[in-house]
């Protein structure tokens, strides 16, 4: 093997501490790669760093108690429940990845495609072009929209993801929708009227597709696994099972009590 990762499957946590995680492993990234697992301890739902939020319902949101954090990522709205999310973060240079937005992207769509291939998934990955009409923005939904190097299956998006780039690492933070409830994420928000709901939800079905949809006996931890040998067969490296440091837990714990878990960055990004 050429090299190895840290795996880290941490289970389920509440929106903010998930987030808070995530750019801990990001602003620590040593020289081993991490690739994390997780889950979400209610539905959330998360928007992208640069995302503006009127187009949500945020006192329906508020009021039903679902919580909503910004992800140190770009992208667009997901609401996270039966999906599996990972996050990978790697140091620029590596023996791994390009350093590039658009290699990187592609190797870690590969790893995916294999994975999901050795479990009877006959998935795609798809380049778009930048200057494709393709890549034109749709919508604050993050499966309403392509995105480079995307994993297809039946010709509709089967992960969304997005990365965050610093000058010395990378995260990329994205879901593997299990079941789909476009019901449950269009009630998340506004529209001016019921032909606007129609057609979000029209596209939605058009864009989005759900990975029982195609494996109906596929279970988590099948999933797993299949990622895992999907990274390793690509990338000739070898997962290391672990968990966070002292120092990054330290840290995201204080990126929890000061960014992620205040409205300041949640809904208004006032925070860096």
């Amino acid at each position: 093997m050429q090299g190895r990762f840290r795996l880290i499957d941490s289970g389920a946590g509440d929106a903010a501490w998930n987030m808070a995680v995530d750019e801990a492993l990001l602003v620590l990234c040593g020289p081993e790669p991490v690739l994390r697992f997780y889950s979400w301890n209610a539905p959330s739902l998360s928007i992208g760093s640069f995302q503006k939020v009127f187009a949500f319902d945020l006192d329906g949101i508020s009021a039903r108690g679902i919580p909503l954090v910004r992800r140190p990522t770009g992208g667009r709205a997901v609401l996270h429940d039966s999906e599996l999310t990972y996050s990978l973060t790697c140091c620029i240079p590596n023996d791994f990845f390009q350093s590039d937005l658009m290699g990187s992207y592609k190797k870690i769509g590969a790893c995916f495609l294999r994975g999901l291939n050795s479990i009877g998934l006959p998935a795609e990955l798809v380049p778009v072009k930048k200057n494709s009409n393709n890549n034109r923005l749709s919508g604050p939904l993050c499966f309403s929209s392509p995105s480079w190097h995307e994993v297809l299956a039946g010709g509709k998006k089967l992960i969304g993801s997005a990365q965050r780039r610093l000058k010395n690492s990378f995260l990329q933070q994205g879901s593997i929708i299990i079941d789909k409830d476009y019901d449950a994420l269009l009630s998340l928000m506004r529209f001016e009227d019921e032909s606007g709901r129609e057609t979000a939800l029209e596209t939605l079905s058009r864009k989005m597709t759900a990975l029982r949809e195609h494996l109906p006996e596929v279970d988590i931890s099948e999933l797993k696994s299949a990622i895992i040998k999907g990274f390793s067969d690509v990338l000739d490296a070898d997962f290391l099972p672990g968990s966070l440091t002292t120092e990054e837990e330290a840290l995201a714990r204080d990126l929890l009590e000061n960014k992620y878990s205040r409205p300041e960055w949640n809904l208004e990004r006032r925070l860096s």
